[in-house]
């Protein structure tokens, strides 16, 4: 048996991927990273530096490369049985695994069969790192992920086995649901909030220009990206966290990216005719707002009809979520 840790690393993950690699270190055997962004020469020496204090095996992605899914999971899953793993961890750069899964972690690999996943909760830190979401009205809260394999190698990896695009390689006929108490991964990327709506937004514009979907469609996909609906927090149990250096875990606190993800909508939005995605429920953020303003003289207005079914399809997915 031997297991591996596969992380995909994009750009601004070098604070968040610290905390991660602490999480994990006692947990995996190896592990391999697949580099998908090019760095400044200055970043990029703090980040390899960083990975090579965890002995981690650094790729880099071909930006040539045409790929189905939005990170190249298949390539990752190809590197990792490269290095001969048996069972893979796949965990993102803004994500830890609690301390309660690292005490018991060994024990729960050895009983996996081949093709068996894990799926554990995936708990969303609101605010800072020791507050998590529980409230029932949020997509937010309550959820399941699949984050651990035991590889069977007559599978390849599927990115469009689900609606959104799966962690593992494998079927998903062999799952098996690890109790809170045993084990939780713990998700970051909502501390910083206005970081996190302004990439929500990116990915809404990206969507259409780039995947063709139909408006409505993005609307719908993303519209929890921007509402925070009152949430209610928890604390977060304290044998969840104190593996972590506490210092690091104060840092994340106060990160900001957002400036970084406006470079990329500005970027984007001034190579289209921006009356075209009017309709996109991306004008609420006070910078996209300035920039259809500056580009047109006016404010932007999504349709009546447009809002209509968002406000349907809130409605109703709402409910869901309640009875769920």
């Amino acid at each position: 048996m031997k297991v591996v840790a596969l992380y995909p690393i994009g750009n601004n993950e070098y604070d968040y991927l610290k905390l991660s690699l602490q999480s994990i270190e006692n947990v995996v055997d190896e592990i391999v990273v697949l580099i998908d962004y090019p760095f400044r020469d200055s970043k990029k020496k703090s980040l390899i530096k960083l990975l090579n204090d965890f002995d981690a095996k650094i790729y880099f992605q071909d930006k040539n490369k045409i790929r189905k899914s939005t990170v190249d999971r298949d390539f990752l899953f190809h590197l990792g049985r490269m290095h001969g793993g048996t069972h893979f961890v796949c965990i993102d750069c803004d994500e830890i695994l609690s301390n309660s899964f690292a005490q018991q972690s060994n024990k729960i690999f050895k009983e996996m069969k081949i093709g068996e996943k894990i799926m554990m909760r995936w708990l969303s830190a609101w605010s800072n790192p020791f507050l998590f979401r529980t409230d029932k009205k949020s997509i937010w809260s309550n959820m399941w992920k699949d984050f651990i394999v035991c590889d069977d190698l007559k599978q390849s990896y599927n990115s469009d086995s689900g609606y959104h695009e799966p962690r593992t390689i494998c079927k998903n006929d062999k799952l098996k649901y690890l109790n809170i108490n045993n084990g939780c991964v713990i998700h970051l990327q909502f501390i910083d909030r206005e970081s996190f709506k302004l990439k929500q937004i990116y990915y809404s514009i990206h969507d259409y220009l780039n995947k063709k979907v139909n408006i409505s469609e993005i609307n719908r996909k993303y519209l929890y990206s921007f509402i925070d609906n009152f949430p209610k927090l928890s604390k977060l149990p304290n044998n969840c966290v104190n593996h972590l250096n506490p210092n690091d875990l104060n840092n994340v606190i106060n990160l900001n990216y957002s400036f970084f993800w406006k470079k990329k909508i500005l970027r984007i939005l001034n190579k289209i005719d921006i009356k075209k995605i009017q309709n996109l429920n991306i004008w609420n953020n006070e910078f996209t707002k300035l920039v259809y303003k500056k580009k047109t003289n006016m404010l932007p207005r999504i349709s009546v009809f447009e809002i209509l079914k968002l406000f349907l399809f809130y409605v109703k997915s709402s409910i869901l979520i309640i009875i769920k």
